[in-house]
C-alpha cells in the first residue's frame, strides 16, 4: 500500500495545529515546522514528521501551508534564511492561510515565481475547535492549476470553499469579512455600554440581542440584496433604502441622543447615524437628522 504524500505545515500555532491534526485524523501524512516546540511536541505524538526548519518542509512536500501571525512571520517562513524557498522543487504549491496585507502576497509571489513555486492566498475563518471538525471556510485566490492541487488538502478541514478570483483575491475576501465581524463588535460593545448608562440588565439585554439576531434575519437579508443592489442599481432594495435609510437614522439619532444625556459616547453609532443613506445604498434618503437634541 502506497504511503500518503506528505502536507508540509510551517508555522503551527494552535490553529495550524488543528489543521494538521485533521488531516492525520482523516489518514493523510504532515511534516511540520514551528519555532515553538509544544506544538511541535503534540503534532509528533499524532503521527507527524518534525523539521528543523521551513526548508526541510519544502524538501519533503510538494504542497506546504504556511499558518503564522503577521506579515513578518510569513515573509521569513518563505524568503528568508532556511525558508521555504530554499527547499521548494519546482512546481510546489505554498498556501497563505494567514491573514496578510495583499501586497506582501504579490512581494512572495514574486519572490517565488523564478523557482516555478506557486504562492496562493487560502485565507480561512473559522477557528482551531472548527478545523478539527473538518469544517473551516477557505477563500482562495490565485491560479486554477495549483489550486487544485491544493483542493484535496483543503477538503480535509474545510467544508466551504471558494475560489474568490486571482492572487490576493481570498485575502481581500477574508479582510472583507473582518470589516463585517469586527464591525458588529464595535457596535456590540457600545451597545452594551448605551443599555447598561440607561440601566437595562445587561443579562436580559444580551438574551433580547440574541432573539432578535435569530428571529429577524435582517443581517442575512441586507448581505444578500445590498450585494445585489451594487451590481444591479434597480435591484428590489433600492426601493427598499429610500424607507428604511430614514428611519434608521431615526433610531439612531435616539440613541445618540439618549447617549448625550447619559454621558456617554458613541462614536461608532454617531459615524454609522451618518452613513446610513451610503450603508442602505438611497441616493434619496431625506435629509439628514441633527444629532443635537
Amino acid at each position: 500500500m502506497n504511503e500518503p504524500t506528505p502536507v508540509g505545515f510551517v508555522g503551527v500555532g494552535r490553529m495550524g495545529s488543528a489543521m494538521a491534526l485533521r488531516v492525520l485524523d482523516t489518514g493523510g501524512a504532515v511534516v511540520a515546522y514551528d519555532t515553538a516546540a509544544e506544538p511541535l511536541r503534540l503534532l509528533a505524538e499524532a503521527g507527524a514528521a518534525i523539521e528543523t526548519s521551513p526548508a526541510g518542509v519544502a524538501r519533503r512536500c510538494q504542497v506546504i501551508s504556511v499558518v503564522v501571525n503577521d506579515d513578518a512571520q510569513a515573509r521569513a517562513a518563505v524568503t528568508g534564511p532556511d525558508g521555504i524557498l530554499d527547499g521548494a522543487a519546482s512546481g510546489s504549491v505554498v498556501a497563505i492561510h494567514s491573514t496578510l496585507h495583499v501586497r506582501t502576497l504579490e512581494e512572495l509571489a514574486a519572490a517565488a515565481a523564478p523557482r516555478d513555486v506557486a504562492i496562493v492566498d487560502a485565507a480561512v475563518t473559522g477557528g482551531a475547535d472548527v478545523a478539527r471538525r473538518g469544517e473551516l471556510a477557505v477563500m482562495l485566490g490565485g491560479a486554477a492549476e495549483p489550486l487544485e492541487r491544493l483542493r484535496p488538502v483543503l477538503e480535509r478541514y474545510a467544508s466551504l470553499i471558494v475560489h474568490a478570483g486571482d492572487l490576493g483575491a481570498g485575502m481581500a475576501a477574508k479582510v472583507a469579512l473582518m470589516v463585517v465581524s469586527f464591525g458588529k463588535l464595535a457596535a456590540a460593545s457600545e451597545g452594551l455600554a448605551l443599555a447598561r448608562a440607561a440601566g437595562v440588565d445587561l443579562d436580559e439585554f444580551v438574551q433580547i440581542v440574541r432573539h432578535t439576531e435569530a428571529q429577524s434575519g435582517i443581517h442575512d437579508f441586507f448581505l444578500r440584496e445590498r450585494a445585489r443592489l451594487i451590481v444591479e442599481p434597480d435591484a428590489p432594495l433600492a426601493e427598499i433604502a429610500r424607507v428604511e435609510a430614514p428611519k434608521s437614522r431615526k433610531d439612531l439619532h435616539a440613541a445618540l441622543e439618549l447617549a448625550a444625556r447619559l454621558g456617554i459616547s458613541l462614536p461608532i453609532t454617531a459615524v454609522t447615524h451618518d452613513e446610513m443613506p451610503t450603508v442602505w445604498g438611497a441616493s434619496r434618503a431625506g435629509p439628514p437628522e441633527s444629532r443635537s437634541s
